[in-house]
């Protein structure tokens, strides 16, 4: 086995690579080693967050996509009540129009 010094290309303080880490393993230095795991396990821990925040979106999209439109039962209804209320504004109108006439007529 042989001892990694100061002047060895193996020894620097970057993370290694995937290819570097299994070129030499038996060369490796502890540190080296433990830098490469932690950036490894901060990857992981990123991809894990994207696909967290993924699957979150889908549900989030649904969520919205639900409130803003109404199913089709509810949205049926409100056509009813709607084509109601303009059949009776439509009537309330023309009596008040008829009443403004005969007020001119009168006057």
């Amino acid at each position: 086995m042989r001892f990694i010094s100061a002047g060895d290309p193996l020894y620097n303080d970057e993370p290694l690579s995937n290819k570097e880490i299994t070129k030499d393993i038996d060369k490796i230095k502890s540190a080296a080693l433990q830098r490469y795991l932690k950036q490894l396990t901060v990857a992981l821990d990123s991809e894990l967050n994207v696909q967290i925040m993924d699957k979150n979106l889908e549900t989030r999209f649904q969520q919205v996509k639900d409130a803003a439109i109404p199913d089709p039962q509810m949205l049926t209804l409100i056509q009813r009540y709607r084509t109601s209320n303009e059949r009776q504004f439509s009537k309330s109108l023309a009596e008040l129009i008829a009443l403004q006439d005969r007020r001119k007529k009168s006057n």
